[in-house]
């Protein structure tokens, strides 16, 4: 019977291992879908997803909206630590464009890639939790 239970407690140490690699990864291809779909917000008008309305016309560069040098694009990194990220910038005029000014609207690039990143990460989690499971047979 203690042969079982070792043998049973070991398989659950194995299952706990490989859901967690499986996430780790996840967690790190997540955020490069992320960081991506940011960096390809900037440069296109945008029109409305999901709660988020379309980006007012820019008036500066209606060719290529928030992208007049490409420093703030060249600025969005991601960080990944166990199980979390962070994707950002550290570029100042980020917040004005996400959420706007006195005389500006809000231009969100942000919250907006994370609205159209979701299906693909939730897609993405569900193939790498059945690879898992097919891992550990």
């Amino acid at each position: 019977m203690a042969n079982n239970l070792a043998q049973f407690a070991a398989m659950l140490a194995a299952i706990e291992n490989t859901i967690q690699d499986e996430m780790q990864r996840a967690t790190e291809q997540g955020a490069q879908i992320v960081e991506r779909e940011m960096k390809s917000e900037l440069g296109t008008q945008q029109g409305p997803v999901a709660h988020l309305p379309a980006w007012a016309p820019v008036k500066s560069n209606p060719n290529s909206p928030l992208l007049l040098t490409g420093d703030m694009k060249k600025s969005i990194g991601t960080q990944v630590g166990d199980n979390e990220a962070f994707i950002g910038t550290n570029d100042e005029k980020a917040v004005h464009l996400e959420f706007g000014t006195s005389k500006m609207p809000p231009r969100s690039f942000v919250e907006r890639a994370l609205v159209v990143s979701e299906p693909k990460i939730a897609d993405m989690m569900t193939r790498r939790i059945i690879r898992a499971f097919k891992r550990i047979g």
